[in-house]
């Protein structure tokens, strides 16, 4: 991991980021036949902070690339787990608030917002996979958050947190994931949701 920090005041925060790592496979594949290569990733992150109204309120926001091969992913549907993807792309941006209203309120609020794409498909898995969004991945997530301070014991909050749909398809499969009779990639969607704590 490697990064460049430059702090021009101290209200503000910029900085590069960049991460390089992996992980063995030995624990998912110990026993098939031909060893799999270990899962790896880098992501490269461009990011800045800033602290506004002395320090009543901080934005945040980073954009950023995560390419990954090998991926790792269980499917509940299936006894093993599958290989996801030979080699996927995630580029994102996040924007993140928090600050105080009063001196006992408290708001954070955050979105991300993601594409996720196949650049390759692993050994056996069918080549129309490449290009469409990786499964269990959402275009975007966010969630809102707010607490207020009753006194020095009691504190009260709540809050609404949501992601976009997903698909849900075996990755490994042959078998493109399309509606009966038809030839359009169509896999199993998980919906958006919201959850209100």
């Amino acid at each position: 991991r490697s990064s460049l920090s430059y702090h021009p005041n101290d209200e503000s925060h910029y900085y590069l980021a960049y991460s390089d790592s992996f992980s063995p496979t030995a624990d998912l594949y110990q026993l098939t036949v031909t060893p799999k290569p270990p899962e790896r990733s880098n992501v490269m992150e461009l990011g800045a902070k800033y602290i506004l109204l002395e320090g009543d309120l901080t934005l945040r926001g980073a954009l950023y690339r995560a390419n990954k091969v090998w991926e790792r992913n269980a499917d509940l549907e299936a006894t093993t787990a599958p290989i996801l993807t030979k080699k996927r792309r995630t580029d994102g941006i996040e924007v993140e608030a928090a600050g105080r209203i009063t001196r006992n309120w408290e708001v954070f609020a955050g979105v991300a917002l993601m594409d996720a794409t196949i650049l390759e498909v692993a050994d056996g898995a069918n080549a129309g996979l490449v290009g469409q969004r990786a499964r269990n991945t959402p275009r975007y997530t966010y969630n809102v958050w707010t607490t207020y301070k009753v006194d020095e014991h009691w504190k009260v909050g709540a809050g609404v947190e949501a992601k976009g749909d997903r698909y849900a398809y075996v990755p490994s499969s042959a078998t493109l994931p399309t509606l009966p009779g038809g030839t359009t990639f169509a896999p199993n969607t998980a919906p958006a949701y919201e959850r209100v704590d």
